[in-house]
């Protein structure tokens, strides 16, 4: 057998020498070939003696590096946890594949594999041969697969059409009344359009499990519908127009229909957002003006933009790429990785983020990092990999059904064999083995779950609390410590002039008018604050000349003959204007003119008014807080008291967020991260629980499995509790799909029972499980009233 792999790490031809030497004195190696110009290897070996990770462990022994590469598919046709073991158990045993991750959630498989030596196709294949599909994101058939959802929508609607008289027949016949059912014809007819229609959805994916030796919850589907649909065949032609009010066709009916609903919900709410990553690179622009000597700027195309070029950045561009500012200053808003809305002046050989947005300078970048060394693709990256893991709210189930699915069939073999040795009743061997089938029907273990989420991800979201991810249901109730981020999230997203103080001989309103005036032209978050307030004030904004604004420090302006300045301590300093020291204090804007101080301004965070008492809920209930913030520490940890939070991390970037989520769960705790921003994207990834609050940052709460419809901080609490109670409805709902086979089943092997009562017994668990997920409509938020500290 021959293969090509890529080699990294070559530099002359000693190198290559020395590696075909190992190839050589290796067992099993027939000969081998290294071409340095092209970095690769072709190797000849014996399949029976050595395998391909063998010759990558050669090639590592001696100093070098298998070329591989790690590339993220769509994979279509996952049900459960089974499916993803079924899934990584073939690319991992596929020759050329090193590593494979399946989420389930995302319907997406990230495989690392030896360059040249394997390819899409052949692992499309892999993964055909175990009943799913593997789909190139890149192409036509991601699209196609898309377009082709639909169908199975009209599919389910028309099975929940024709279920509609069957369960009228059930109910009526519950209840006695036996004259009310359909006909045998239209049964027969009804049951096979629902078994052809819905059914091969679930056979074929039973078919794969059984091939590949395994049992997932389709095999149960599949088997409980078939048994009754066929066991009803028997019956009609057995009997004729004496099968009439004695059939089973609706068993088949409802366990495909209802379980097809079940992941009809399931699969709308596990379709986390697979275009958040595209919507962070279309954050980035398109072309940039690069500098080359003293020639006119050249416009093109990101992607050629390298290490140390030079570029143009204009007021209200974004910055293309990480880099040092060769020339001009201005304020950028660097709320995309920092998450806080008040901008930082920046100038010569300062740092620039990729992603930042220049508000009102023109600048050089010398580029520093492109690529996937750059600030937002590294973003990106800690979004991907975070997603990358197990998933199963199922698991429990699939685990279970994995050990049900012989046992039920085994005990109906064995019902069959011994009525049939000790009776010698063909017919009452086929019908009581039949019976203990029916009995074990999986329609109540099947709805267990999902009409469980599916109730309570509705109440859920009634009330603002929306679940993406339905395996997060399981991991919310685990919560006992919250990372709250602090800009958006616990407070206000924009800053407020929280007060006015006088320094001179003009009073408060006087003083405020001036500065509200003076900003007028400005798009400054910290302007808006000062005109939001005169416009609260009703004061008129007076007409301003001579305005300027120095990059970092303030404006100036003049009123009528007066010349007046706004801004810092610095500022004002530079203009002659002495400030007393006891005056000067964090966030604190000062006015003055001539050469005295006129006013100081305090501009700061509004709190959100739910904050303090949906925090102090959340205490009273165990939980450990954590305020989080890229911000300055002074203003963390005096934020952090206001808010009684006993704990605080301040000048945070993206990666340390996620540093610390990582240590926190690895000292055993259940993390459970909350921001609004795209810096917050890859902790709310990496958490156990996301929680992004509903915000213009698409991002956040696309990556995040959990968003708060409503920005109130009150309905943590309550999204703790309605997976608290939604997860104890599942487990209730998994003891009345098993209790009924308990006590069943031994009284259908016995002979003891008939098929009607069988299926009247499944019907029962059935409507057990339903009923009981439905009391989840019942839930209500309970938070105390919130009030400020």
């Amino acid at each position: 057998m021959r293969v090509a792999m890529a080699i990294d790490g070559m530099s002359c031809s000693a190198c290559s020498t020395r590696l075909e030497k190992a190839f050589d004195n290796a067992e099993g190696i027939v000969e081998a070939h290294v071409n340095l110009p092209l970095e690769t290897a072709t190797v000849d070996f014996d399949p029976s003696i050595v395998d391909v990770n063998s010759l990558v462990e050669v090639v590592q022994k001696t100093g070098f590096d298998v070329g591989t590469e790690t590339k993220s598919f769509g994979l279509e046709g996952m049900t459960c946890s089974a499916c993803v073991n079924r899934a990584e158990s073939a690319l991992a045993s596929t020759s050329g594949v090193l590593e494979a991750n399946v989420n389930l959630g995302m319907e997406s498989a990230s495989i690392t594999y030896i360059k040249h030596l394997i390819n899409y196709e052949q692992l499309a294949k892999v993964i055909q041969n175990v009943g799913f599909s593997l789909v190139d994101k890149s192409s036509p058939t991601a699209a196609q697969a898309e377009q082709s959802k639909p169908a199975d929508t009209y599919r389910l609607i028309l099975s929940c059409v024709i279920a509609v008289p069957f369960v009228i027949q059930m109910v009526a016949q519950w209840f006695g009344w036996d004259d009310i059912h359909l006909m045998p014809a239209a049964e027969v007819s009804l049951a096979s359009i629902v078994i052809c229609l819905v059914g091969p959805r679930f056979f074929h994916s039973a078919r794969s499990a059984l091939m590949n030796r395994s049992a997932n919850m389709d095999v149960l589907v599949s088997l409980g519908s078939l048994a009754a649909y066929f066991f009803s065949w028997f019956l009609m032609i057995k009997l004729g127009e004496a099968s009439e009010g004695e059939l089973y066709f609706e068993a088949a009916v409802l366990i495909l229909t209802l379980v097809m609903l079940g992941k009809h919900f399931e699969s709308r709410a596990k379709r986390a957002t697979k275009s958040a990553v595209r919507s962070l690179l279309n954050i980035r622009p398109t072309t940039v003006r690069v500098v080359i000597g003293n020639e006119e700027p050249v416009e093109r195309p990101i992607s050629q933009l390298k290490v140390d070029d030079l570029y143009q950045c204009f007021p209200g561009q974004i910055v293309a790429a990480d880099g040092l500012i060769v020339e001009g200053v201005a304020h950028l808003d660097e709320a995309l990785v920092t998450g806080e809305s008040t901008p930082v002046g920046r100038g010569p050989q300062e740092h620039v983020i990729e992603g930042s947005v220049n508000l009102d300078g023109q600048l050089i970048v010398k580029t520093t990092a492109v690529g996937s060394e750059s600030t937002l693709q590294k973003i990106i990256a800690m979004i991907e990999n975070a997603q990358i893991g197990k998933t199963g709210v199922q698991r429990l189930v699939d685990q279970v059904s994995g050990v049900f699915v012989p046992i039920v069939v085994c005990i109906a073999i064995g019902v069959m064999l011994m009525w049939l040795f000790l009776t010698g009743d063909y017919e009452a061997a086929i019908i009581n083995g039949v019976t203990v089938l029916v009995i074990a029907c999986p329609c109540a273990l099947g709805l267990a779950t999902p009409t469980a989420v599916m109730t309570g991800v509705g109440v859920a979201a009634k009330h603002g609390i929306l679940f993406k991810d339905l395996n997060v249901l399981e991991a919310a109730r685990s919560i006992d410590t919250f990372l709250l981020d602090k800009t958006g999230t616990v407070t206000e997203e924009a800053p407020t002039l929280s007060h006015v103080s006088p320094l001179g001989q003009l009073d408060a309103t006087t003083c405020l008018q001036i500065a509200a005036s003076i900003q007028a032209k400005s798009a400054h978050p910290i302007a808006r604050a000062f005109q939001a307030k005169a416009e609260e004030d009703g004061l008129p904004l007076l007409e301003v000349t001579e305005f300027k604004s120095t990059i970092g420090q303030g404006v100036q302006g003049r009123l009528g003959s007066t010349e007046y300045f706004l801004g810092s301590q610095r500022f004002l300093a530079s203009q002659e204007i002495k400030l007393d020291p006891t005056q000067v204090a964090e966030r604190t804007i000062f006015l003055g003119s001539k050469d005295q101080a006129l006013a100081s301004f305090v501009v700061d965070e509004q709190i959100r008014p739910d904050s303090v008492g949906a925090l102090r809920d959340l205490s009273d209930a165990g939980m450990d807080l954590m305020l989080v913030s890229g911000d300055s520490r002074n203003r963390v940890e005096r934020l952090a008291n206001r808010l009684a939070i006993q704990q605080s991390r301040a000048e945070l970037l993206p990666e340390d967020k996620v540093a610390m989520v990582a240590e926190l769960e690895a000292s055993g705790k259940h993390v459970a991260v909350v921001g609004d921003g795209i810096n917050d994207a890859p902790a709310l990834a990496a958490a156990s629980v996301g929680i992004a609050l509903r915000s213009q940052t698409n991002v956040a709460m696309e990556v995040a499995p959990v968003t708060l419809m409503r920005s109130d901080l009150r309905l943590l609490k309550a999204m703790v509790d309605v997976s608290q109670v939604t997860f104890r409805k599942i487990k209730q709902n998994l003891f009345w799909a098993f209790i009924y086979n308990i006590v069943m089943l031994p009284l259908a092997a016995l002979g003891l029972l008939s098929p009607t009562i069988a299926g009247a017994a499944m019907a029962m668990s059935s409507i057990s499980v339903v009923l009981n997920s439905l009391w989840l409509r019942k839930w209500r938020p309970l938070h105390r009233s919130s009030g400020l500290a």
